[in-house]
């Protein structure tokens, strides 16, 4: 009987075990962004703000990223909060995450921001009716658990963040993030030679241990936090996190963490294995990360450099056919600083659900099937054959697909 990690081989055992349709679902993530992005385009542009607020209950990583990709010169400061502060007013811009539906302060913070004069963009469901004057409603048009809409949460706080100044402006924007969204998922297709598919070999990697995940820079801080909340949520698979502040005036937990493995030794029964990984942007001179000379046997995964082509490297992952445990990273052009490194978050999004298939039972989200998005159109529920038939008659099928593409990006994934 096939088991463990030999799961991630055999196509018909991963469609078997995959229940909850967690790997079509998470095919639709480029869908998700690029419905963000014609939401995003009727809404007036801001003024730069006094302070950039987040707010919700879990928005460490939103705040994380965008205070990375802000860097130390950021205009304005970046703040995550709870709930609405009392000095928020209308200088501010203002972005509210809901983590449920009908999530009462996520709504409450909305419109005491908007009745203070601030700018307002609400993401919650379509329950929340209207939030009041000068609030957004940004509700999901497809309907996912929150866990698989993490890429989209990045999306719409950097966004936001670029739209009013706070990012630098310039490059590709949420259109064309999703376009690159949509190639990162059909490379983790499961039918997807292991050797070639970014997130199957780093699921495979993650199931020999514990993952210890150490961020690079302010970059991969932000990521490490995500990785961990997927690993978590998708995987139920616990992981220590190592910012880059802390490995770079720790030389001890450095030199634990780089410690080899022995490849011949017999496998530890117990999983008391420690797997580093290191997360964040290559520098641009050399392509190389800032810790990585102390981490010589860590897996690095890091963005790619946004000049790159299908035929020359993996979307999301590693150059076609070169292994992805370069400890070192790569020469060359460094990634658009500007841009969130999205496609790193959909890998890890991958590995997550794949290295939950290699559990005995599939951990399920709580908020499973829906999240956020209008009840009972989540798509684990519509079979390849059904999305065939009707698109083809051209049915609307209430989950905001926005183009034939993303609906040939789902059916490809529906196993």
């Amino acid at each position: 009987m096939t088991s463990g990690i030999d799961v991630l081989h055999d196509v018909d055992l991963l469609r078997e075990r995959d229940r909850a349709g967690l790997l079509p679902a998470a095919a639709t993530i480029g869908a998700q962004v690029r419905s963000l992005a014609g939401q995003l385009e009727s809404l007036p542009a801001p003024d730069r703000p006094r302070a950039f607020v987040i707010v919700g209950s879990q928005v460490a990583d939103e705040v994380a990223m965008v205070s990375a990709l802000a860097g130390p010169g950021s205009p304005c400061p970046v703040v995550g909060v709870p709930d609405i502060p009392s000095w928020v007013g209308a200088l501010d811009v203002v972005v509210v995450l809901a983590d449920r539906r009908a999530d009462p302060v996520a709504t409450r913070a909305a419109q005491i921001a908007g009745r203070r004069g601030a700018t307002v963009i609400l993401r919650a469901d379509e329950s929340v009716g209207a939030p009041g004057p000068g609030v957004s409603l940004v509700p999901p048009q497809l309907a996912v658990p929150e866990a698989l809409a993490a890429v989209t949460r990045l999306a719409l706080a950097c966004a936001v963040a670029r739209w009013c100044g706070v990012i630098p402006a310039g490059g590709d924007g949420p259109a064309e993030w999703a376009d690159e969204l949509d190639a990162v998922a059909l490379s983790c297709h499961p039918s997807v030679e292991s050797f070639v598919n970014p997130a199957v070999s780093l699921a495979e990697h993650l199931a020999h241990g514990h993952p210890l995940l150490v961020g690079g820079d302010p970059v991969g801080d932000a990521l490490t936090g995500v990785a961990a909340r997927l690993l978590f949520e998708l995987s139920a698979e616990p992981a220590a996190i190592l910012r880059h502040r802390a490995a770079e005036l720790s030389p001890a937990v450095l030199r634990a963490a780089a410690a080899p493995r022995d490849i011949f030794a017999d496998d530890d029964p117990a999983g008391d294995a420690v797997l580093t990984v290191l997360l964040g942007t290559p520098l641009p001179d050399d392509g190389r990360h800032p810790v990585a000379d102390s981490l010589p046997g860590a897996l690095v995964v890091a963005p790619e450099t946004p000049t790159a082509r299908p035929g020359d490297r993996s979307p999301g992952g590693r150059p076609t056919g070169e292994r992805d445990d370069d400890p070192v990273g790569r020469s060359g052009p460094g990634p658009d600083l500007r841009r969130p490194p999205l496609a790193v978050v959909v890998r890890w999004t991958f590995a997550a659900i794949y290295l939950g298939l290699t559990r005995p039972q599939q951990p399920i989200p709580i908020d499973h099937p829906d999240g956020l998005g209008r009840s009972g159109t989540a798509l684990g529920a519509v079979r390849s054959d059904e999305l065939r038939a009707d698109h083809g008659r051209g049915r609307d099928l209430g989950t905001g697909f926005e183009s034939d593409d993303d609906l040939d990006v789902r059916i490809a994934f529906d196993l």
